[in-house]
């Protein structure tokens, strides 16, 4: 028993002991849900460090229309969205498809790609590195478990070369 200093009522014992028992009981990895929370509170925080830069810098609003950035953050965005709501439909309607397994994951990459667009605008090294990574990334992920589902729908064949 994890006994604090000072305590005479136990009420801190027994406090300590119900979280304790409650990390105990908690899988080690976070669900998809906590990774979309995740995602839309950093993508949240970087949007409002990204209007200080814009304030800072005199520019009269962070919608510019014209700006490329701003287009291609709305487009990893609408993806980041539309896959996502994709993704819910096709899991309420069947509950363990893999198609849609891979559709919340595609949503984690294309969220986790609006992050590292809006970093690339804050501090272009590190953004353009984790862009980088983000592709490595997402080309591993769609070999790896777009090729058994091919694979089970006769989609891939055995190539013979002939020369």
């Amino acid at each position: 028993m994890i006994r604090s200093p000072g305590a005479g009522t136990g009420m801190e014992e027994t406090t300590m002991a119900n979280s304790l028992r409650l990390l105990e009981g908690r899988s080690e990895q976070p669900t998809i849900a906590e990774l979309h929370k995740y995602i839309l509170s950093l993508i949240a925080m970087l949007s409002a460090l990204l209007s200080l830069k814009q304030q800072r810098a005199g520019m009269a609003s962070l919608l510019d229309i014209d700006d490329p950035n701003f287009v291609s953050i709305s487009v990893a965005l609408t993806f980041y969205g539309g896959v996502s709501i994709g993704a819910a439909c096709i899991l309420e309607a069947h509950p363990n498809s893999n198609w849609g397994k891979l559709m919340s994951n595609l949503s984690l990459f294309f969220g986790a790609l609006t992050y590292i667009l809006e970093l690339m605008i804050l501090v272009p090294a590190l953004g353009v590195a984790a862009l980088l990574f983000w592709i490595i990334c997402f080309v591993s992920f769609m070999t790896v478990y777009s090729y058994p589902y091919l694979k089970s729908q006769n989609i891939v064949y055995k190539c013979s070369w002939s020369l």
